[in-house]
């Protein structure tokens, strides 16, 4: 079992406050608009690299297909392992438990950030492939309506908000060893999304300010230990009960 964790009232609340106040700011003011003619910019040059070279869009076309999604769970999966298998053998039950409950909190998250954005407020909000022109679309130009490269409900982003999660949790209980390939690489996959033209950069900003909102809950607060306890409880009954099987 490990130790009540502390309720750091000043890191939750900046946490809530910052997506709130950018939010505020980016529909009542011309903060707004400013936002706006960046996200224009970052699209424009994301968009015009892809013009370069075929190999280059041919990547991100690949990036952006409808199996990248298993790459990202490879990847996710991959690095949890490792840290499993990085702890010491008497202490892996609590890596295991760690690595289940960061899995298991983040479904709650993907529901309550549509139920808010999507189903609450209504904030339905084109990506770029569908408000810039020209806009060189890569579905159409490989000819493949598999690639993900348009959304009308973009903001935020919710691949954003799943890779975002992953970082922000896994700074909890990982060594810096395992945690800075998580960032690059959580980072990375944050990207694609960004460079077929289905997510404005504001969309993956707000969507991490989001996530490291929405991790706090969890990690600054005694719910951590107390889910964390249970999970470990749990799997020491499945242990022993496994143990009692053995002949």
């Amino acid at each position: 079992m490990i130790e009540k964790n502390k309720f750091q009232a000043h890191k939750l609340l900046l946490s809530f406050l910052l997506p709130l106040i950018i939010l505020l700011l980016w529909f009542y003011t011309d903060v707004g608009n400013i936002m706006y003619s960046i996200d224009v910019l970052a699209s424009r040059m994301a968009n015009d690299s892809l013009h370069l070279s075929k190999k280059w869009s041919w990547f991100w076309a690949i990036m952006n297909s409808k199996e990248e999604k298993y790459l990202n769970v490879v990847c996710i999966l991959s690095l949890n392992i490792w840290y499993i298998f990085d702890t010491k053998r008497s202490k892996r039950i609590i890596s295991i438990s760690q690595v289940l409950l960061m899995w298991i909190y983040i479904q709650g998250g993907v529901v309550l950030i549509n139920f808010i954005f999507h189903d609450l407020m209504t904030t339905d909000r084109f990506s770029p492939s569908l408000v810039l022109k020209p806009f060189l679309k890569l579905s159409e130009y490989f000819n493949d309506s598999d690639i993900k490269d348009l959304s009308k409900r973009s903001f935020p982003g919710g691949h954003g908000f799943a890779m975002f999660y992953w970082i922000f949790f896994s700074s909890k209980f990982v060594p810096r060893k395992i945690f800075i390939p998580t960032i690059i690489v959580g980072v990375f996959l944050c990207i694609p999304r960004f460079m077929s033209g289905a997510h404005w950069i504001s969309d993956i900003i707000f969507a991490a300010m989001l996530a490291y909102a929405y991790v706090g809950t969890m990690i600054w607060t005694p719910l951590y230990s107390y889910s964390l306890n249970h999970i470990i409880k749990l799997l020491q009954q499945v242990q022993t009960f496994y143990k009692r099987l053995q002949p």
